[in-house]
């Protein structure tokens, strides 16, 4: 992991780095081969993220508005730490499924 510092500095463990790194591109690599993709029913019922934008808490998230889901309820969020983020417009974060929709 690298750290950045209150000051703007980073320290590295490069070699800890790219083995998490190789080990992501495993798991992502293994989440596509196994049909890794949400169903269309649980695709249907998630919540959307409108102008998702990355953000960071301790780890990579995303701040946007969320629109539906369990609540129904329209409110600013950050979600939990990011899973995996697909191309086709949906992101899974460690206990979430969003859609994501992007509006100018």
């Amino acid at each position: 992991m690298i750290k950045i510092d209150d000051t703007g500095s980073w320290r590295a463990d490069v070699a800890k780095e790219i083995r998490r790194l190789e080990k992501l591109l495993y798991d992502m690599n293994s989440l596509y081969s196994a049909g890794g993709y949400p169903s269309h029913g649980e695709l249907s019922v998630a919540a959307v993220l409108v102008n998702p934008e990355l953000d960071v808490q301790q780890v990579a998230c995303l701040r946007a508005m969320r629109i539906g889901g369990p609540d129904g309820g329209v409110s600013v969020v950050k979600t939990s730490k990011i899973e995996v983020i697909s191309e086709s417009g949906w992101v899974r974060t460690k206990n979430t499924l969003y859609r994501m929709e992007r509006h100018q």
